[in-house]
């Protein structure tokens, strides 16, 4: 089933919805008028409207692909569900399944993808890609939580003679803490803003198909310090390599990888043009804001997450502050914390708006292509 079939899979779950039964009486009067008709056109544009609106789309852009995975163990706790996630054995990634691949295909379909040994290839460039998941739960969970360093932790993974920190035993030790004694605890650690991005981690807003080729891929390359993981400094370094800023080192992030991250970032143009349209041809215009050249720019995660001192670009991480022109080595630990918080409902914020605009996208790319009249028959009465 691909992603546009679940349009109408959700539908009918709630086909008795009054503004479903219209969506369903507009596709079939498509039957009735020539297609690029005025006729035809106008009710294309009511399908469209009615999508945007209706309830079903609001849960496509909400959907936690975290449902493809665990199946009947999902629940409406997130907290609960990213951590069975993260604990279950030989799980696939939910930015790397097939109703993902599908969604890459149906979007950059001017890559030209097709399926290629548990991966997508672009026919045109031979360019191997690969899902990846922009915004990293796990990252900003470690830095609120400091788990690796919690003594009750430790004395766990010792009981489970564990001898390593790993994500999966992690997530089995806050499962575990979550049902006995810490629920509170761990309750209370996180705000809702926090449970929300436990689901929107996994939401199609938050996937995008990246290049691989070895240890040196952007989306292993950004995993490594000071990028961390952090999609708004990874997109700077894009930039800066678009802008062509031979003086700085974030810049090497990109020049030091692998000669397809740079023919990936190349097909886009070169400069300022090129730069826009990697921006716009990837749904990436939430992330951004514009300055007052209109030209793009990313959006910082949290205030001053990074500087330029003396030409050069200076990262300051989560848990970390500012002390004029430098790192202060003391922490205000609730000042973190909350700018922890803060930065999680702007993520979210973020990651909600591109997944809007992404099945917006798709839902026109349906719409006015061939395949409209496969929608017409999946919206049919069974």
């Amino acid at each position: 089933m691909n992603y546009l079939e679940k349009v109408v899979e959700l539908a009918d779950k709630i086909k008795e919805d009054k503004e479903f039964k219209e969506i369903k009486d507009l596709f079939k009067n498509l039957d009735n008028f020539k297609e690029n008709s005025e006729e035809y056109e106008n009710n294309i544009e009511g399908i469209k409207d009615k999508l945007k609106d209706n309830s079903y789309f609001k849960k496509l852009i909400t959907y936690d692909f975290k449902e493809e995975i665990l199946k009947n163990e999902y629940n409406n706790i997130f907290l609960t569900n990213i951590f069975l996630y993260d604990n279950k054995k030989d799980k696939k990634d939910c930015d790397r399944i097939p109703l993902t691949y599908e969604i890459y295909k149906n979007l950059w379909n001017d890559f030209k993808l097709i399926n290629y040994r548990n991966r997508l290839k672009d026919c045109k460039s031979n360019i191997i890609y690969d899902g990846d998941t922009m915004n990293s739960f796990t990252k900003i969970f470690q830095t609120l939580d400091n788990i690796k360093n919690n003594n009750e932790y430790k004395e766990w993974k010792k009981e489970k003679s564990i001898t390593r920190t790993s994500r999966k035993n992690r997530a089995e030790y806050i499962l575990t803490a979550m049902k006995e004694k810490n629920r509170k605890k761990y309750i209370n650690l996180f705000s809702k803003h926090f449970s929300q991005f436990a689901k929107n981690t996994h939401t199609i807003g938050n996937f995008i198909p990246l290049p691989v080729d070895g240890k040196n891929s952007l989306n292993t390359r950004r995993n490594n310090s000071p990028l961390n993981d952090y999609w708004d400094i990874a997109l700077e370094c894009i930039k800066l390599y678009y802008y062509d800023k031979k003086e700085n080192h974030l810049k090497n992030y990109i020049d030091n990888s692998t000669k397809c991250n740079k023919k990936w970032l190349d097909d886009f143009g070169k400069g300022k043009k090129g730069w826009k349209k990697f921006i716009e041809e990837n749904y990436l215009q939430d992330f951004v804001e514009k300055d007052k050249n209109s030209n793009y720019k990313p959006i910082q995660f949290w205030d001053n997450h990074w500087k330029e001192i003396n030409g050069e670009l200076k990262i300051c991480q989560l848990n970390q502050k500012w002390d004029g022109c430098e790192i202060a080595k003391n922490k205000d630990e609730e000042k973190v914390r909350k700018n922890i918080i803060t930065t999680i409902s702007n993520i979210n914020k973020y990651i909600e708006a591109r997944s809007k605009r992404m099945v917006i996208a798709l839902i026109e790319k349906e719409l006015n292509g061939k395949n409209v009249s496969k929608m017409i028959e999946l919206t049919k009465e069974k």
